[in-house]
């Protein structure tokens, strides 16, 4: 008999690539095309591979574009030469492309629809392409493009369920793009190790991207986008210049990228799975932005750890899930230099560990629903920004180290611990019972703002200086800051007009006050005392308004006063003394304060614009106007019980208006015997027990008529 043995063969689909079965295509012709050193494009790289020679062209260059469909096509471009420098276009069918062996590169688009394609064998002996992109449908499974060296962009577009070899030199390659829902794979393993850009977007199959197994960095974007993605051909990548984005991945990633050192821009993981990406070996990003959706799993099913080595963020760092359960594996973290947000969807509560190295965020923190919250940052000294809750259950936060941070926001939704904090560079702004609480606080560079609240904040007994403080509607109790030596603008106004709900502000106690750039208190309720014993100085506008139950007003150390000084309904004060205000660089009012008897200003020297005492029906004694030379104005009026002028023995004109109107008993006028001019307009009407010759008195010693014209009726005897 006759014994005949056979070695196994390959299936009609498969291929030996790289020592294992991989789906492969047509069998390569006996006469297929190889490459040489010899060839007129082509040389010896350092690693003993070959390599295409930049700029080459070929020996007979053509320009134009190209459509080919047809045996008479090649034909016609091939008498034409073999380096096209536009574009090509092969158009489908089933005729046959052996005669393209006479082209050997192509400068612009090379495009090959693969559907209903036989005999491809003609497009081996290219070696050059600008972009090749290879179109299509059907179940192909080919070879091609066996001499190919260098491609500017490889765009694979083919919609088979099977695999595609292709080009199994290629050493150079620049942006490869893959949109094929349903390609199994890219074969074979390309000597490749850097890439200008990868684009990949594979729908819900399994794409084997092993072909590009050797790349070690791409200089440009990387984006993996699709659910169904596997990511394994990446698992030697080292670096990424741009971004590098994979978006709405549900398959394990545990050992994707381990390997994997810099991203220069965003990295950005999109996925719905429960088992979350390791990068061992990541140690600086641009961003760094993760999130994990899957509303089927349990609550707390997404974890985040796996970035021991990460030492810098330098812009936002973001981790968010709709189940979140913990965050840890930053243990190297130092700084972030843009946001840090740790949220998750449903405010379910979880907890962060592994932060123990961040000492900076150069932008804002931002949490919500934190458990175990004192651990997550015990180290963390500085943040840029403000901090900001995003919602969830309400709890104790405690930021151990922390000395200086941008703002602190309203809508805590929590208590805020800080005992090291030592400056706010924004404001503070707070509208809860004692959300917030200090230790050290020394300066707040922008607003301390408390509204619809009942307290200040606990702790801001070190407080030194402030840009500036608002006291809101609804605020009770003291409001004493007892280290405050300068503010920006105080601002204390605790009532509505009219009052809706009362709540007494008691006493505005600011001991060491010196320096404010402006002071506006009232409306308030049950305002009693007023005390900056050592407020020496008021850049800009005072005032003291509708406070009808202030009984103390210490301002004894006030010299100056830069704008103007209005003192109106101070309503419970019987006497009122300033005895250190020399200068007002506005108007100087008391106005309608019925119960103040008594006014002393013993050393006021100069009052750029009016001196006015108006509705004050109970003040009799005004005195220590003895220094006051410089005057804009001068108006007295409805001062029931005012007997006589005050003294101004050195005030010899006034360089605005004159008005003496309506004060009841008003009977002298010699506090003016030193008046020689006015420069505005003379009015003393309606004072019925002014005596006539007081008046004759005042006109005569003028050395001209009031340039404003004088008006005098409706006086007394």
């Amino acid at each position: 008999g006759l014994l005949v043995a056979c070695a196994p063969v390959d299936g009609p689909n498969e291929r030996f690539v790289d020592g294992a079965r991989r789906p492969g295509g047509e069998a390569l012709p006996p006469d297929h095309a190889s490459l040489s050193a010899g060839d007129r494009c082509v040389e010896a790289g350092p690693d003993g591979g070959l390599r295409f020679i930049d700029g080459c062209r070929g020996s007979s260059p053509v320009a134009g574009d190209f459509v080919v469909g047809s045996r008479a096509d090649v034909a016609a471009l091939c008498a034409r030469g073999d380096w096209i420098l536009g574009d090509l276009t092969l158009l489908p069918g089933a005729w046959s492309r052996a005669g393209l062996s006479c082209i050997r590169g192509v400068e612009g688009r090379l495009e090959l629809d693969l559907t209903d394609a036989t005999g491809l064998a003609g497009l081996d002996r290219v070696i050059r392409v600008g972009e090749l992109a290879v179109v299509g449908e059907g179940d192909l499974s080919v070879d091609v493009f066996e001499d190919l060296l260098r491609a500017d962009v490889l765009d694979v577009a083919v919609r088979t369920t099977e695999s595609l070899t292709i080009a199994p030199q290629l050493a150079e390659l620049g942006d490869l793009r893959v949109d094929s829902p349903e390609l199994l794979g890219l074969w074979p393993r390309w000597p490749i190790t850097a890439l200008d850009s990868l684009r990949v977007e594979a729908g819900a199959t399994f794409l084997d991207l092993e072909g590009i197994g050797d790349v070690r960095s791409v200089t440009g974007d990387v984006t993996i986008e699709r659910s169904g993605q596997n990511v394994d051909g990446l698992q030697h990548l080292e670096e990424v210049g741009g971004d590098l984005r994979v978006l709405g991945v549900r398959t394990n990633m545990e050992n994707s990228l381990r390997a994997l050192v810099r991203v220069g821009g965003t990295l950005e993981l999109r996925w719905t799975g429960v088992a979350l990406a390791q990068f061992p070996s990541l140690e600086e990003v641009g961003a760094l932005d993760l999130y994990v959706g899957n509303w089927a799993c349990s609550p707390g099913c997404a974890a985040w750890s796996g970035f021991g080595r990460l030492r810098r963020v330098y812009g936002d760092l973001s981790l968010q899930s709709n189940r979140m359960e913990s965050v840890s594996g930053f243990n190297a973290l130092e700084q972030v230099d843009g946001d840090l947000t740790l949220r998750s969807d449903r405010h379910t509560a979880w907890s962060a560990a592994g932060f123990g190295a961040l000492e900076g965020i150069g932008g804002q923190l931002s949490m919500d629903s934190l458990v175990a919250s004192a651990a997550v940052f015990p180290a963390l000294r500085t943040i840029g920004g403000p901090v900001r809750f995003l919602g969830g259950r309400t709890r104790t936060t405690t930021l151990p180290a922390l000395e200086e941070v941008g703002s602190l926001p309203t809508s805590w939704g929590r208590d805020l611990d800080l005992p090291a904090l030592l400056r706010v560079h924004g404001d503070v702004t707070t509208d809860r019972a004692q959300p917030l609480r200090f230790g050290s606080l020394d300066t707040i560079d922008g607003t301390l703002r408390v509204t619809t609240d009942t307290t200040l904040p606990e702790g801001l007994g070190s407080l030194r200086e402030a840009g500036g403080v608002s006291i809101g509607l609804g605020f009770g109790g003291p409001l004493s800051l007892p280290s405050l030596e300068r503010v920006g603008r105080l601002s204390v106004a605790t009532a509505a007009s009219p009052p809706t709900v009362r709540r007494d502000l008691i006493a505005v106690d600011l001991p060491l006050l010196v320096e404010a750039d402006a002071i506006a208190v009232g409306p308030c309720v049950g305002l009693a005392r007023i005390s900056m014993p050592n407020l020496q100085t008021v850049t800009g506008d005072m005032s003291v308004t509708r406070a009808q139950e202030l009984v103390s007003l210490e301002l004894g150390a006030l010299e100056s006063v830069g704008g103007g000084l209005e003192l109106r309904s101070i309503g419970s004060m019987l006497e009122l003394g300033l005895p250190a205000l020399r200068a007002v660089g506005g108007d100087l009012e008391l106005l309608r304060s019925g119960s103040l008897v008594r006014l002393s200003m013993p050393t006021l020297e100069q009052v750029a614009g009016n001196l006015v005492l108006d509705g004050n029906t109970r003040l009799t004694d005004v005195e220590g106007l003895d220094q006051l030379s410089a005057l804009g104005g001068l108006r007295f009026a409805d001062n029931d019980r005012l007997v006589a002028l005050p003294a101004m023995p050195g005030l010899s004109r006034v360089t605005g208006d004159l008005t003496l109107d309506h004060n009841l008993r008003l009977e002298q006028l010699g506090g003016l015997s030193a008046l020689r001019g006015v420069d505005g307009a003379l009015q003393i009407t309606d004072n019925r027990t002014l005596w006539l010759d007081e008046i004759d008195v005042l006109i005569g010693n003028l050395d001209a008529a009031p340039s404003g014209g004088s008006t005098v009726s409706g006086n007394g005897r």
